[in-house]
């Protein structure tokens, strides 16, 4: 009885490897994730940075004193700014266990972050206007630029709908804090009714909302061909582990790189190895003994063809054809084989 040799493993190439390919949507997440972990470990420094800043004001000479440090608009700013340090060190810690766990977190849980990274602006700008000679001037503070810094943020999350929702949420909150700080603390006759209206708060919020729409628009285009860029190395991957069952996986990769799409006349040396009495050797051994050297046998002398610059072009059960010189000449493809065809007698004599 005749075994039927298995096909020895290559060095560098798997079996089932496709089959552990993960779908774009989850590595897409994963990725995300870990660009969520360093804007949260960025932001908490920027923060962290900011707050250290807010401290050092208080040396700051000729300030006015309802502006100065320990003043309440100065303890309302040091106080977001550690607010958003602490939470933005709290998220970055919690991504980090989550990635570990490999959970992702729910859709919502994006859309919750986003709404208290949002508010915390809204919240300062309203107590701030409480504690300013003119309240409405507070909405000119330079305050207003967080909401613009957190809705081109957003365009990380790959998402279109998250970017929409974070700019017009912006716009939202700006516009009716807006309304009621301009109705309940109206400018005096003293100032220009240009700014005494909602004439730049609605433009202000109009420009956020426009923002938003297009980070959503970055967004879309960032994630379309991040998404292009996945499937087409998997494709690629793809075809080499199909071309590469038949051919070498330096032939593959021309092939995939267009190489051979042109034909073309090219001197090559071809290697014929044939093992000398297998039929009979494998009628009087156990098949499992005859996989057993094919196996070890082809390790070797596989490995020494690549070894002196060929390529196992095709299996034929007790033997292969190798060619040298193909895609890649190195000028002496025949003495290469020669050595190949030396170096594998030599490693049979050694066994």
């Amino acid at each position: 009885m005749t075994a039927q040799p298995s096909t020895p493993a290559i060095p560098g190439r798997t079996r089932r490897d496709g089959d552990q390919d993960p779908s774009f949507g989850p590595l897409l997440e994963r990725e995300v994730l870990g660009t969520y972990l360093l804007r949260a470990r960025v932001l908490a420094a920027l923060f962290g940075a900011g707050l250290l800043v807010a401290f050092l004001t208080r040396y700051t000479p000729g300030q006015p004193p309802q502006y100065s440090f320990g003043s309440g608009p100065s303890r309302i700013v040091i106080g977001s700014t550690a607010f958003l340090a602490a939470y933005e060190a709290a998220v970055a810690l919690w991504i980090a266990r989550r990635r570990e766990r490999g959970a992702a977190p729910a859709s919502w849980i994006w859309y919750l972050g986003a709404t208290v990274e949002l508010t915390v602006p809204t919240l300062a700008i309203w107590m701030m206007a409480a504690r300013l000679d003119a309240p409405a001037f507070a909405l000119a503070t330079p305050v207003v630029l967080v909401y613009f810094g957190f809705i081109a943020l957003s365009t990380l999350r790959l998402s279109a709908r998250f970017s929409l929702f974070s700019g017009a949420l912006a716009a939202v909150e700006y516009a009716v804090l807006s309304i009621l700080l301009l109705r309940r603390y109206p400018l005096g006759p003293e100032v220009d009714p240009l700014f005494s209206s909602l004439h730049f708060p609605i433009q202000r919020s109009v420009i956020l909302l426009a923002v938003g729409v297009g980070c959503a628009f970055v967004a879309t285009e960032l994630r379309r061909r991040v998404a292009g860029s996945v499937l087409a190395w998997r494709e690629s991957q793809r075809i080499l582990r199909v071309f590469g069952r038949q051919t070498s996986p330096e032939v593959a990769q021309a092939l995939l790189e267009g190489e051979g799409t042109a034909r073309e006349h090219r001197f090559v040396c071809v290697l014929f190895l044939d093992m000398r009495n297998f039929s009979a050797f494998a009628e009087s051994r156990e098949p499992s003994e005859v996989v057993a050297y094919l196996d070890a046998f082809f390790e070797f002398a596989i490995a020494a063809v690549v070894q002196h610059h060929g390529h196992v072009h095709q299996l034929l059960g007790d033997g292969f054809m190798a060619i040298f010189g193909a895609p890649q000449s190195g000028g002496n493809d025949c003495a290469n084989a020669v050595a190949a065809a030396v170096e594998i007698m030599r490693r049979l004599d050694e066994a």
